[in-house]
């Protein structure tokens, strides 16, 4: 493992190198086969995953069955899932699927909560951090959306969506 392999991760961006040394003494590496499930819509979020290698799809069940969903996107390394779990005590909002063989650092909420009561400025970084990400997360839905009703004013799914936020 990279000494510090969480270095380029915008979850623990401003981070000093001694703090990314501790943090990288927190987490654990896991591995998933291609098409296989890091985490189901719906199941209790207690962990973060940083990519390290390999690409997932996340997607999003419509109209509250799980046969028909919808791709949200796909994210490979470097970027942060399951981060939600740190700021919401709820269960997981999508499902994320390998698209190929990957590579994880997972960070469970029980060892963050340990560097919150060690470090608080540390833990004030990373949920800053957090916040910022999940901002820049919702802002590129909303365009996404915007877009997508601007190109078929009449499509229920869209409006649906758009109604679920008031």
């Amino acid at each position: 493992m990279d000494p510090n392999p969480l270095r380029d991760v915008k979850l623990f961006a401003g981070a000093s190198a001694e703090d990314l040394d501790k943090l990288t003494g927190l987490i654990e590496e896991c591995f998933l086969a291609k098409d296989g499930i890091l985490f189901y819509e719906g199941q209790l979020g207690s962990t973060l995953y940083v990519i390290v290698s390999g690409s997932v799809v996340v997607t999003k069940s419509v109209g509250g069955d799980n046969q028909h969903r919808i791709d949200i996107g796909q994210i490979g390394p470097g970027d942060v899932i399951g981060d939600m779990s740190l700021v919401r005590d709820q269960p997981r909002s999508c499902t994320v699927q390998a698209l190929e063989n990957s590579e994880f650092l997972a960070l469970s909420t029980h060892r963050l909560g340990q560097i919150r009561h060690a470090n608080l400025e540390l833990w004030t970084l990373i949920l800053t951090n957090s916040v910022n990400i999940l901002s820049s997360r919702l802002e590129r839905m909303n365009d996404a959306l915007s877009r997508r009703l601007a190109e078929e004013p009449k499509n229920t799914f869209v409006r649906a969506l758009l109604g679920m936020s008031r």
